[in-house]
């Protein structure tokens, strides 16, 4: 089994039940000095989701968990993932996350890609994409 990265690299993958790992050579313009050049990423296939706890993070961000809600096609026994633009960025034991790049989802709408079914997946399958996160006080964001 192979999965096709968002990078346009092919990376060996293992499938044990709905969850596939594999792991992803960092590009070199992203790679940081004395930091591992591999990022193991795991495929929640019943979740449409992607994790990865990058190995660039570092500081305040590292151990940090980055997932991509994203759209897995099946080729044989090759795994394409498309990435559907929202991310979510999870801190290590806390019960928060931040919702990343719907300023991506939104630019590419603006330019007429056909991202509807995309866009429609994503919200139907995610909640958190859709929900108003209630401010403190009982308020909406």
């Amino acid at each position: 089994m192979r999965v096709l990265h968002r990078t346009g690299q092919w990376c060996p993958a293992r499938q044990v039940g709905e969850v596939v790992a594999y792991d992803v050579r960092i590009l070199p313009e992203y790679q940081v000095a004395g930091r591992p050049t591999v990022d193991r990423c795991y495929l929640l296939l019943d979740e449409a989701a992607q994790l990865t706890r990058p190995a660039v993070f570092e500081g305040a961000l590292e151990g940090w968990w980055y997932v991509d809600l994203v759209e897995i096609e099946r080729s044989g026994d090759d795994l394409i993932v498309h990435d559907l633009y929202v991310d979510l960025l999870f801190p290590p034991a806390v019960n928060r996350y931040q919702v990343l790049d719907l300023d991506e989802l939104g630019d590419a709408l603006r330019d007429g890609k056909d991202h509807a079914r995309s866009v429609r997946g994503c919200s139907d399958r995610h909640p958190a994409v859709r929900a108003p996160v209630p401010a403190r006080g009982g308020g909406r964001a």
